[in-house]
């Protein structure tokens, strides 16, 4: 009896909302939608969000430097001239050492006039004007090259070297393993929060991952390159870097 009276009920609304002016049912939308976030609103009372963390440490396998070869003179065409011809030796001198090109990077080309105040010291000498230059960041895959790249180097005179600086190699880390580890983490934080609240920790709801971090440990290092150039068996460190996983975690609260 009461479902057929419902359902006469709803025809009869429906049959007056269907004549209402458009602006209306826009107001009546308006306030069906804000009633439904409210109570989505009310369930999410029902939820508990924790942030999980796990790292690891991994020795550093990768050292990177960057190499950059300089030129100054009067003339614009023969300093650039000058550059490309030393860069062309650089590169082809890494490349000759078994540094495949992907792992090569030019980071910085540059050619500029110095200014008049830069130039005074060069009054009652050969005037140079113009500098140029060009840097290549390379990475050295194997710790246990380091110092044959270093004696490699010394047969191009005038380089700059910064480096190396030394980092993990990201295709050793398991992220499937962390972000896992980091879960499991949330959950037993969560756990003991429902338990304080006399509840049970229910699904998860959702995982999202933080930002990524890592701080670098660095080892003795000793000389360029981590080692004499002079000496194959110089010791060095290239330490370890501490890699961390975070992620913010939902849990349903019963």
């Amino acid at each position: 009896m009461l479902k057929k009276k419902a359902k006469i009920y709803y025809k009869k609304v429906k049959k007056e909302f269907i004549k209402l002016d458009p602006k209306m049912k826009l107001v009546i939308y308006v306030v069906v939608a804000f009633l439904f976030l409210s109570f989505v609103k009310t369930l999410r009372a029902g939820e508990i969000e924790v942030i999980g963390t796990h790292s690891i440490q991994e020795y550093n396998k990768i050292a990177t430097y960057i190499i950059s070869v300089s030129d100054e003179g009067s003339d614009k065409e023969t300093v650039i001239n000058n550059v490309t011809i030393s860069g062309n030796k650089l590169r082809e001198l890494i490349i000759d050492f078994g540094i495949k090109e992907t792992d090569m990077k030019t980071t910085n080309n540059y050619i500029f006039e110095k200014s008049e105040s830069q130039s005074v010291r060069y009054v009652n000498a050969d005037q140079k004007d113009w500098v140029g230059g060009t840097s290549i960041e390379v990475k050295l895959d194997g710790i246990n090259r380091i110092n044959g790249f270093s004696v490699a180097l010394t047969e191009l005179p005038g380089l700059e070297i910064y480096g190396p600086t030394y980092s993990v190699d990201q295709d050793d880390i398991n992220e499937a393993k962390l972000l896992s580890a980091a879960v499991r983490d949330a959950k037993q934080k969560a756990s003991v929060i429902a338990r304080s609240q006399n509840k049970r920790l229910g699904r998860i709801l959702s995982i999202q991952e933080l930002p990524s971090s890592t701080f670098g440990v660095y080892g003795e290092v000793l000389g360029m390159g981590g080692g004499s150039v002079n000496s194959e068996n110089s010791k060095f460190s290239p330490g370890s870097t501490k890699i961390v996983k975070n992620v913010r975690v939902t849990f349903v609260l019963k």
